[in-house]
């Protein structure tokens, strides 16, 4: 039996988030760490209740590494790296939620990264998105303020570019 705070949040999720979930931390970029995606498969029958009390931590660790004595560090190490997985698919999730503040994101990258003319062509798109909002005008008018700092940014940026190309 082991207690942890991973199982908490997975309690929590729906089955559709445990099935993107394992995309998630299935992916190389996310996760390079073969043993948690391993420790993942071995939890996930365990799903959705996760309980504590019949989850035991060496014979989860004998399936991962089926040739090895337990090793409390290693354990723990995996639960670590779980959990801070968990926790970053939670904000990917509450991200992708929020298009203008993803469009946000991207435009100071671009902005960061000189590419002006793709600056231009995604802050006009992001401008037409905005006037589509149907929100609250409270946030409207906090993404239309988001939004004119970009184009400050972007102009100072590049003005400065220009004169120091002088």
């Amino acid at each position: 039996m082991f207690r942890s705070t991973l199982f908490e949040m997975l309690r929590k999720f729906t089955k559709a988030e445990l099935k993107e979930f394992e995309i998630f931390i299935s992916s190389p970029y996310f996760n390079p760490k073969t043993a948690v995606l391993k420790f993942w498969k071995a939890i996930k029958k365990y799903s959705p209740e996760f309980k504590s009390s019949i989850i035991d931590r060496e014979t989860i660790y004998g399936k991962i590494f089926p040739d090895k004595e337990y090793n409390y560090g290693t354990m723990k190490n995996l639960i670590f790296d779980l959990t801070k997985l968990a926790e970053e698919f939670l904000m990917m999730e509450e991200v992708k939620k929020d298009k203008y503040q993803m469009n946000q994101y991207l435009l100071s990258q671009l902005n960061s990264r000189n590419l002006g003319r793709l600056f231009s062509i995604k802050l006009k798109d992001t401008e037409d998105l905005i006037q589509k909002y149907d929100g609250n005008f409270q946030t409207y008018y906090y993404i239309q303020s988001s939004l004119a700092k970009l184009k400050t940014n972007f102009n100072f940026f590049h003005s400065a570019k220009e004169l120091d190309s002088d």
